[in-house]
């Protein structure tokens, strides 16, 4: 199972962390694993690449990521971090809404 986590709060997300597999499929062949990978990485890469927030991320060999603000982050660039994060978690519940045996979904 993935499991998705977003940190601070519905009205100010300061990033999310994912890991596990969906376990869907066998590798290679898993459309849920693909669908989370997708949107997590166009969120990384919004949040690096576009919005150029400051943030700790990583990515690891399993495939776990994380990524989270730093608190010198100014106001503007958290505003923009909050709506690709919502966007993200607002993607992950549709899919966990159908998948839900292998994808979790919280909030910190």
């Amino acid at each position: 199972m993935i499991r998705a986590r977003f940190y601070g709060s519905s009205k100010a997300w300061e990033g999310f962390a994912l890991e596990g597999h969906a376990g869907f499929e066998d590798s290679g062949r898993d459309v849920v694993c693909a669908a989370v990978s997708a949107l997590a990485q166009a969120a990384l890469g919004g949040i690096l690449d576009v919005v150029e927030a400051r943030a700790d991320y990583q990515l690891c060999d399993d495939g776990a990521l994380s990524i989270r603000l730093r608190d010198e982050t100014d106001e503007r660039k958290r505003e923009d971090v909050h709506l690709l994060c919502e966007v993200l978690r607002q993607s992950l519940e549709g899919i966990e809404h159908d998948f839900g045996q292998y994808l979790k979904v919280s909030t910190d």
